[in-house]
C-alpha cells in the first residue's frame, strides 16, 4: 500500500542566493568612482590636519589609528577605508600598511571571538539575519588554513570574520595566523593605492589597482577550486 507524502514531509529545496541586478552594480560603481574623485579634493585637507596631529602626539596618533581600524571591523557599518590615504601620507606605505594590517587583524580577532562565544542568535542581532545568511552561503562548510588565507585576500574582513567564528572547522590559532598572512598583502596594496591617490598619481593608482585586480582574480580561482573539493 502506497501513501502520498504531504508537502510538509518533503525536504525543503535549497534556495540559491540571488545575484544583484545589473543596475545596482552600476550604481555602486558610479558611487565608488564619485567617492574617489571627491576624495582627491578633500583628502589633502584631512592629511594636513593629520600631520599636525602627528607632530603633537606621534605614537599616540598611531595607536589611535590602529584602534579605529579595528573598530571598522567590529562595529558595522563603520568603515575605516577613508583613512587609508591619510595613513599613507602620514607614515608611508610600509609603516602605514603595517598599522592598517595590525588594526584589521585585531578587529578580525575580536569579531571571531564574539561570534564563537555568543553564538548565532547574538550575531543575527549584530549583522542581521539576511546578511548573515548570505555570507554563510559564501563561506564553505569545510574550510581550512589555506582557505582562510585566500579568503582574506579576496573578501572583505568584516562579516566573514563573524561567520568564521561560528564554524568549528578551524581553531582560533589557525584562524589568527591565516588572517595575519592573508590581510598583509591586502593592507599594503590598499595603502599603496592610498598613497597614489593622496599624491594625485592617477597612472600609478590605475597600475596598482589593475595589478591587484589580476592577483585577486587568480586567488579567487584557486580559492574556488580548493573549497569545491
Amino acid at each position: 500500500m502506497t501513501t502520498n507524502r504531504s508537502n510538509s514531509d518533503q525536504p525543503p529545496k535549497s534556495v540559491r542566493p540571488r545575484s544583484s541586478p545589473v543596475w545596482l552594480r552600476l550604481l555602486v560603481l558610479v558611487i565608488f568612482v564619485t567617492g574617489v574623485v571627491l576624495s582627491a579634493r578633500y583628502i589633502p585637507r584631512l592629511i594636513s590636519l593629520t600631520g599636525a596631529l602627528l607632530d603633537d602626539y606621534g605614537i599616540a596618533a598611531a595607536g589611535l589609528y590602529v584602534i579605529v581600524m579595528a573598530a571598522g571591523i567590529v562595529v558595522l557599518p563603520l568603515s575605516s577605508l577613508p583613512l587609508i590615504p591619510v595613513a599613507a601620507a602620514a607614515w608611508g606605505v610600509w609603516l602605514g600598511g603595517t598599522l592598517s594590517a595590525l588594526g584589521w587583524w585585531i578587529g578580525a580577532m575580536i569579531a571571531f571571538l564574539v561570534a564563537r562565544s555568543l553564538g548565532r542568535p547574538a550575531l543575527v542581532r549584530i549583522v542581521g539575519a539576511e546578511t548573515l545568511h548570505r555570507w554563510e552561503a559564501r563561506v564553505p562548510t569545510r574550510i581550512g588554513f589555506l582557505s582562510v588565507i585566500l579568503m582574506r585576500i579576496i573578501l572583505p574582513v568584516e562579516i566573514p570574520s563573524y561567520v568564521l567564528g561560528l564554524t568549528r572547522a578551524i581553531s582560533f590559532r589557525q584562524y589568527a595566523i591565516a588572517t595575519a598572512i592573508g590581510i598583509a598583502p591586502f593592507a599594503y596594496g590598499m595603502v599603496a593605492m592610498g598613497d597614489a591617490l593622496a599624491a594625485g598619481a592617477w597612472v600609478q593608482l590605475i597600475i596598482i589597482g589593475g595589478a591587484g585586480a589580476v592577483v585577486a582574480g587568480g586567488v579567487y580561482v584557486v580559492y574556488r577550486r580548493i573549497t569545491r573539493r
